[in-house]
């Protein structure tokens, strides 16, 4: 499995920690990252997905299957992405034991992680369930959506939504061509968007 699958079964497994308190005196409920782990390979078996082995367990285990090197990898790379955008942090509230430390889903994460099953956190899935919902969109239009969702998650919330209208305008301006260039649409009308066209200083700056 590469990044992508990985990064999507760890928000799988957030979200199931995610209904757990944080304070659960249940050892597999506590929010640690070997916890965490052993839930996406859980995940990982039942699904029969992943190139590591299934792990031989006993008869009151719930059955697994172990991550490869690489899988582990992208878990780790997963988890400090997650981090990173502000959906879990270390530590939790009265911990006692630094030496064992947990980590928490922060306010922000809760609310993130309950959104629906595909969140822009999961940006290669999310990107791919809007291209197969947007097939004919302008390639640029995408360009401009990729980096907006990167702000977003990275919580850069003016500077996505700046890139967001970017992307808006142009899907305008593809539209925008199809109905200029449209048989439909008489010589007067075009006449008149071709000087509206003249005049878009932001469509040169947009190279379309």
């Amino acid at each position: 499995m590469d990044l992508p699958d990985i990064r999507k079964l760890t928000l799988e497994g957030l979200r199931i920690f995610n209904e757990y308190v944080d304070d659960s005196h249940n050892g597999h409920e506590w929010k640690t990252l070997s916890n965490l782990k052993q839930k996406i390979q859980e995940i990982m078996h039942q699904r029969n997905q992943g190139e590591g082995q299934n792990a031989i367990t006993a008869s009151n285990q719930i059955p697994y299957r172990y991550m490869t090197k690489n899988e582990e990898k992208y878990f780790l790379e997963a988890f400090h992405e997650l981090l990173n955008q502000g959906i879990i942090m270390w530590g939790m509230a009265g911990e006692p034991d630094l030496y064992h430390k947990r980590f928490s889903v922060t306010s922000y994460g809760k609310k993130a992680l309950t959104e629906g099953q595909v969140i822009p956190h999961d940006i290669d899935n999310y990107l791919e369930n809007f291209r197969n919902k947007v097939p004919k969109l302008h390639e640029l239009a995408f360009v401009y959506l990729k980096e907006s969702v990167q702000c977003f998650i990275n919580r850069n919330f003016i500077a996505s939504s700046i890139l967001l209208g970017v992307s808006s305008e142009v899907v305008f301006y593809d539209l925008f061509d199809t109905f200029r260039t449209s048989n439909l649409v008489n010589s007067n009308i075009k006449n008149k968007c071709q000087d509206l066209e003249k005049k878009s200083v932001l469509r040169k700056n947009l190279m379309l």
